[in-house]
């Protein structure tokens, strides 16, 4: 097995030689992180500064290679709890179909579908899987954290827009008249915050033009990304031969 033990347990284990395996094990097209995809090329990206910085601290934990070694996890019996501190039951997510046992019928699956002798010496084990399913575990928290960062900082933003003191008066006026005059100076909102009250007041039905077409699809990608509607289709574009369109969109930036 291409691994070497780093001082205070750590161990520096070569997943890369075994990417094949651990694609078709966590990476499937069911999974969270879908082969090919661009957060699967940013977790092997992760997994690497992630090693790296386990060689410079020499880390203590154990995880998944406890039982290995031949010491187990003491649990409380009442509570099943951890009776010393691990990093892992902070996570608030968790892969619920990759538990041991499936772990293992996958690893047995995939040795038996290629037809290959299974060599002890350079072969992953159910072990390696559970520590390698902790890494991705870690991964996920890590995008949690950066994106609730990132709303925050978002949130916060909109809030010192000068339009969004007027957020309710507009949405009443838009509610009780058919046509209403909003103007504002430049940069204070009105065209990526008043489709955003609209929409959280109900309206589904938005349409905002705009005279040229790079700021039509600049407008569509940030009230996307402010709504955290990046990979959905609520908000939308429609240009003259090109739309991301679809019968879900509530917001349409149009330049027709």
């Amino acid at each position: 097995m291409a691994d070497e033990k780093c001082k205070d347990g750590f161990i520096d284990f070569d997943w890369k030689s075994h990417r094949e395996t651990l694609d078709d094990v966590f990476f499937t097209y069911q999974d969270v992180i879908k082969r090919r995809s661009e957060q699967y090329k940013d977790f092997w990206q992760f997994l690497e500064r992630y090693q790296q910085y386990q060689r410079r601290k020499g880390n203590s934990e154990q995880d998944g290679r406890d039982k290995k070694h031949g010491t187990k996890r003491k649990e409380s019996s009442v509570l099943e709890l951890p009776e010393t501190f691990n990093k892992r039951y902070k996570f608030n997510i968790s892969l619920a179909t990759k538990d041991a046992r499936t772990l293992k019928k996958l690893l047995r699956s995939k040795v038996d579908y290629r037809g290959t002798q299974r060599d002890e010496s350079n072969s992953l084990t159910v072990n390696d899987l559970l520590e390698f399913k902790t890494i991705i575990l870690y991964y996920l928290d890590f995008c949690q954290k950066q994106k609730f960062a990132k709303l925050q900082k978002l949130k916060s933003d909109q809030a010192s827009l000068p339009i969004s003191q007027f957020r309710d008066v507009i949405v009443q006026h838009v509610t009780d008249h058919q046509v209403v005059i909003v103007a504002g100076d430049t940069g204070c909102g009105k065209s990526t915050q008043i489709p955003q009250y609209l929409l959280s007041a109900g309206f589904s039905q938005i349409s905002c033009t705009q005279p040229r077409r790079i700021a039509c699809i600049s407008l569509a990608k940030r009230v996307s990304y402010e709504t955290l509607n990046e990979y959905g289709s609520d908000v939308a574009y429609q240009i003259r031969f090109e739309t991301s369109k679809t019968r879900h969109t509530k917001i349409l930036f149009l330049t027709e």
